[in-house]
């Protein structure tokens, strides 16, 4: 049966078909008709074929414990999940691993691929129109998109729909064929940790060099850098991009639209699921809560050691802070052995909304590029509670760059193991860097991205427990 808008059509099948695909046994069936695994089936008339069948391990003293009524089926679909109707990816590098999966299946098949989406024509255009460039370029070693995309519009209208995605096309195809990947298995993680780690890091120093040339690329490509307001920065040359930038909306006597030192960064599953910003200073803690009050922030986490240039940005049971309308009161302090947490009520125009505001990792030293215990970094990431909606959640440390980066990056490389068992610490840089360049930019904390994906991959007993 075929939906079509609210209607329901009825779909009829010829006699030559019914014919060539009849229904019951076509396949010998004998084991699952054994009389000691016929109770394992539900229904009397659907075995498991003999030659498909999903055989299990024998239990002890039981040689008939190996069946199940499962088969294998010649089921491969492909399906890529983030990407929105009429626009495109966050990545056009995950594209271009997708597109890898994609070439890989045509390898094995003569048949055609079957590329579908909601309307079969802007998405699935985008796919087909990449999957030709690059069939195209490994065969003569050219590219002609627009002959390619020409030929495609004759077959299909509006295959490739809009402008926004046609550019990316050519972003995918750049990835593609110009730049390195990064993306390692879980399967193989341990061994290529030693590889990468071997003379003194070699391989981890030449991976950051040619990350860096692909970031810069990036940058250049995103947007042009965020003009900033030097007074309200710990470290003024630590440059965003105006797009990552948080701007303040105008607010109570304030007419236009103000600077802060704090930058959307984008999370594994969605954009701009983060901020990442400078604990406040003595001159911007106003500031600070407008932000948390405008993007409707739920979740602090702060870390580094307290510092003398900070700004007392918390109220205390004493103290309630009161900016132009915004009032902070202090609810109750719940504190553990590495960490604090702050429960805060924030009052903005009447409106109450509750805040948690938790110190962790309180042994980072500010000017550290790295903590005292990484696991302390992964325990954090994992107590982190991130809900499935566009909750944004703020994450502070000391010049709004080291620790809070670091911390992302690392998140996003546990995120990915979870999701696809695979490691790919250049695009959580890559992903990072899109809103400053300064994240990660050094060999240490490079190198302890690729050292807390081994660490969370050995803390289970075995891999296949992970998996």
């Amino acid at each position: 049966m075929e939906a079509v808008g609210w209607a329901v059509q009825k779909v009829t099948f010829s006699p030559s078909v019914k014919q060539k695909f009849p229904r019951g046994q076509t396949q010998p069936w004998e084991v699952g008709t054994k009389p000691e695994n016929m109770k394992k089936d539900r229904y009397n008339i659907l075995y498991a074929y003999d030659s498909s069948r999903v055989k299990l391990d024998l239990l002890p003293g039981d040689q008939h414990s190996d069946y199940i009524n499962a088969s294998f089926v010649n089921v491969q679909q492909l399906h890529y999940t983030n990407w929105p109707n009429d626009g495109v990816p966050l990545y056009p590098q995950s594209i271009a691993i997708f597109m890898d999966k994609i070439s890989h299946c045509q390898r094995n098949e003569c048949a055609p691929i079957l590329v579908h989406c909601s309307a079969g024509v802007g998405r699935t255009g985008t796919v087909i129109l990449i999957d030709a460039c690059l069939k195209m370029f490994r065969s003569h070693g050219k590219l002609d998109v627009i002959s390619i995309f020409s030929q495609m519009r004759k077959a299909r209208v509006n295959l490739v729909n809009t402008l926004e995605q046609f550019k990316f096309v050519h972003l995918v195809l750049l990835e593609s064929i110009l730049n390195p990947k990064f993306e390692i298995h879980c399967d193989n993680f341990s061994e290529e940790y030693k590889d990468l780690t071997s003379n003194n890091n070699k391989k981890i120093k030449k991976n950051l060099d040619l990350l860096t040339e692909i970031c810069n690329k990036d940058f250049q490509r995103a947007d042009k850098p965020a003009e900033i307001e030097a007074d309200k920065c710990r470290n003024p040359d630590f440059i965003s991009t105006s797009s990552a930038i948080v701007s303040l909306f105008p607010y109570g006597n304030v007419t236009t639209n103000n600077f802060i030192n704090a930058v959307f960064v984008d999370g594994y599953k969605r954009a701009k699921q983060f901020i990442a910003t400078q604990v406040p200073m003595k001159n911007t803690v106003w500031d600070f809560w407008r932000m948390i009050d405008q993007f409707n922030v739920k979740q602090i986490i702060v870390l580094n050691e307290s510092h003398y240039s900070n700004g007392d940005f918390l109220p205390t049971k004493k103290r309630k802070l009161d900016f132009d309308g915004i009032g902070v009161a202090l609810d109750n302090i719940d504190e553990a052995k590495h960490a604090k947490t702050y429960e805060i009520t924030l009052n903005a125009r009447g409106v109450c909304k509750k805040v948690s505001v938790k110190f962790a990792l309180l042994g980072w030293k500010k000017d550290a590029e790295a903590p005292t215990n990484l696991e302390s970094v992964i325990e954090l990431w994992e107590d982190l509670k991130i809900s499935g909606g566009n909750d944004i959640v703020t994450i502070a440390c000391h010049d709004g760059v080291t620790a809070s980066g670091l911390f992302l990056a690392i998140g996003f490389v546990i995120e990915k193991i979870n999701m696809e068992l695979k490691v790919d610490v250049g695009l959580a840089v890559r992903t990072l860097r899109k809103a400053k360049p300064a994240f990660i930019s050094s060999e240490t904390q490079f190198g302890l991205l690729y050292k807390a994906a081994n660490f969370y991959l050995s803390s289970f007993e075995t891999y296949n427990n992970f998996n």
